[in-house]
């Protein structure tokens, strides 16, 4: 839960503050998931995305503390690549899943106009 919690007050409002996500109108997407089941769906994996990369974003912090602190963690530089390399892979598929349930959520608007 904690994860969870510095994923969507950390890492969503700096990629919101970066311009890499775009805020998404509430009432939007309540409509939209009323509308459409799977928009629920897609939203739910975005927040694991963002969740798992909160999770590499306090490793990261962990093992630069390990180096400060000389705790003595193997290959400790190695480590910090792969979960540097793990953070980017999954804050790239949470800026690519967010954008794509944005689309959604506009696209079920114009439908439910066309309709």
């Amino acid at each position: 839960m904690i994860l969870s919690r510095v994923g969507s007050l950390l890492i969503e409002d700096i990629l919101k503050w970066m311009k890499c996500i775009k805020k998404y109108n509430y009432d939007l997407m309540i409509c939209a998931e009323l509308k459409d089941a799977k928009v629920n769906v897609l939203l739910e994996v975005c927040n694991t995305y963002r969740t798992v990369a909160s999770l590499f974003l306090i490793l990261f912090f962990y093992f630069l503390l390990s180096i400060w602190f000389k705790w003595g963690i193997k290959d400790v530089y190695l480590l910090i690549c792969i979960d540097f390399l793990c953070i980017f892979l999954f804050i790239l598929s949470f800026i690519k899943q967010y954008n794509y349930v944005r689309k959604r959520v506009i696209y079920l608007k114009y439908r439910r106009w066309k309709n």
